[in-house]
């Protein structure tokens, strides 16, 4: 996850976030296989409790590049090497380029609860701030035994509530949980709501269909009685 805020800062990696829980198209560009993989997985995790439920490809094989024109929503990673061999990227495709830190385009943000998501930049603001921009830490991101510190030979930084200001990762986890739980509070009464009316047009269905077969039936049984009757005659 702190690669992830390595290569971008807190508000782009919000983009993405409200990018996915709009289902929209995704497409991380980086150089570095290592750095696609944990940034699409630290991506999906910040959706809980929901799930991608999607098309997701960390690394993309260069076979598979015509799915990038596909109707549905991805999240997709990809080698910059790939898209120079006259790969077009359709115009609403999320072009996330890891390595050079920007996104393109960028659409008009969706209407959201403007207390609950300036809380949540305000939290990844408080976690991340400590994260230099570019980073040359991405450059062991393929390194697989790396165990080094970020922060080995720096002292502890403190803020002024004597929290420190290193990466938080459980700070950054906990923000778009809060941030999650706050914007579905009170779904079940919008879901009481459409299974009553859901309901309601069941029983109006219902009603037609045996109005319907007592209709049939009856009509079908007085002509009975009239071919029985010009028979007998």
């Amino acid at each position: 996850m702190e690669f992830l805020f390595r290569a971008l800062n807190a508000e782009q990696v919000v983009d993405i976030f409200l990018a996915l829980l709009l289902e929209k198209k995704v497409l991380l560009i980086s150089k570095y296989k290592a750095l696609l993989t944990h940034a699409s997985v630290a991506l999906v995790s910040f959706l809980f409790p929901l799930c991608w439920k999607n098309a997701w490809i960390p690394i993309l094989p260069k076979s598979m590049t015509d799915v990038l024109d596909a109707p549905f929503p991805f999240l997709i990673g990809v080698d910059p090497m790939i898209l120079k061999e006259d790969v077009e990227i359709p115009n609403e495709v999320y072009r996330v380029d890891l390595d050079l830190g920007f996104i393109s385009p960028r659409d008009a943000k969706p209407k959201l609860p403007s207390k609950e998501y300036k809380t949540l930049k305000q939290r990844l603001l408080r976690a991340t701030e400590a994260i230099e921009r570019p980073s040359s830490m991405l450059e062991m991101v393929e390194q697989a035994f790396n165990v080094v510190s970020f922060q080995e030979d720096k002292e502890e930084e403190l803020d002024e509530e004597g929290r420190s200001k290193a990466f938080n990762e459980y700070e950054v986890r906990d923000a778009f949980l809060e941030f999650m739980t706050s914007i579905m509070a009170g779904y079940t009464k919008c879901l009481v709501s459409f299974l009553f009316s859901l309901s309601r047009t069941h029983r109006t269905r219902t009603r037609m269909c045996s109005w319907t077969r007592v209709t049939f039936s009856t009509s079908r049984s007085s002509g009975c009685r009239r071919s029985r009757r010009r028979t007998r005659r």
